[in-house]
């Protein structure tokens, strides 16, 4: 009995966590809301979730699944006004939004996520994209009842668009700082060295976030885009600085790309509004994804150069013990041979 007490104080603090995480990422994605479509464009709390499940162990994920539903549930009915079968059904969706590719990346991928960046990113993308397309076309028949095939396209493209951008932003964020966090308590990065990357890394995000505002401000308001001006720091920052460089910049990006068109006046037509925020949405994909791929890339290029100076170093001490071995062979043999020669003159002074 006492063994399997801290089992479930841990499961039941998931669960709150859970809970906790995806009513106030809830909260903050009601903010992105078309007001037409009563669907937000950027929800967050799928993409917490998801996070929470990767980076535990599967006993635990019953719990966080129940608690990430009821922590949805006052959000859903913020967005159903007040229905609640329809707030049931999309806390379902939502809930298997999350679990359902959690079970492909970590049976396909493992759980050695930052290692094995290349694989989980692309299972990632796959996955999840599948399963939000088929929630988000039972969101749109069984909740907004669309009858036309325009109205059911447009509600699953919101859908899937509003998870994919930000579980690829959270889920990378995640995942780079538990390695991070894990690194530092090894002891494996130098304070110093660590202290001068983040004084640049602040730099970079700096530049990401005026060349944003500067795009969105300037170009968004005659309704085009003529140049991504964050877009080289943001793949220097992956560059340079991997998941984390990545993941911090394209939160910023994607927080400007569905915010902006709501705080800036367009104009009174729900339309214009849904088709900017839809433009910015699908060319910022592009941009994270690009972002993130390259981040995968440096990093399982550094990994592997880690591994072969460690393979080098093996391979030296190895040598170094042989040539060693050798050394000591060579004495006793020499050792040896002076008994021999040596033993008749000992046996004739006996």
């Amino acid at each position: 009995m006492t063994s399997r007490f801290p089992n479930l104080v841990t499961s039941l603090g998931l669960a709150v966590m859970a809970g906790i995480s995806y009513n106030l990422l809830g909260r903050f994605g009601l903010l992105f809301t078309i007001p037409s479509m009563s669907l937000s464009v950027f929800w967050p709390p799928n993409a917490g979730t998801l996070a929470i499940l990767l980076l535990s162990h599967k006993r635990y994920w019953s719990f966080i699944f129940v608690g990430s539903m009821l922590g949805d549930f006052p959000n859903e009915l913020a967005l159903t006004n007040g229905g609640y079968n329809d707030s049931i059904i999309m806390v379902i969706m939502d809930s298997l939004s999350s679990l359902l590719p959690a079970l492909v990346i970590r049976k396909f991928a493992g759980d050695t996520y930052v290692r094995n960046c290349m694989s989980w990113f692309i299972l990632l993308i796959i996955s999840y994209t599948m399963v939000s397309s088929f929630c988000g076309l039972v969101v749109s028949l069984a909740v907004y009842d669309n009858k036309t095939l325009n109205d059911v396209v447009s509600t699953t493209l919101t859908w899937v668009m509003s998870d994919i951008t930000s579980v690829l932003i959270i889920v990378t964020l995640s995942i780079a700082v538990f390695e991070l966090i894990s690194s530092l308590k090894r002891n494996e990065i130098n304070f110093n060295h660590f202290a001068h990357k983040v004084s640049g890394f602040c730099v970079l995000v700096l530049f990401i976030g005026i060349g944003s505002y500067y795009e969105f401000f300037v170009y968004y308001p005659i309704h085009r885009v003529t140049i991504n001006l964050f877009l080289p720091f943001l793949l220097a920052a992956s560059y340079y600085y991997g998941l984390i460089g990545a993941g911090v910049g394209c939160a910023i990006i994607m927080i400007g790309a569905g915010l902006t068109p709501l705080m800036v006046n367009f104009g009174s037509d729900p339309g214009t509004l849904t088709n900017i925020v839809f433009q910015l949405q699908a060319n910022e994909l592009f941009n994270i994804i690009a972002a993130i791929l390259l981040a995968c890339v440096t990093t399982k290029l550094r990994y592997a150069n880690r591994d072969l100076i460690e393979s080098v170093k093996r391979a030296e001490s190895a040598l170094e013990r042989a040539e060693r071995g050798e050394r000591e062979a060579r004495y006793q043999a020499n050792e040896i041979e002076l008994i021999y020669m040596y033993a008749p003159i000992g046996l004739c002074l006996m």
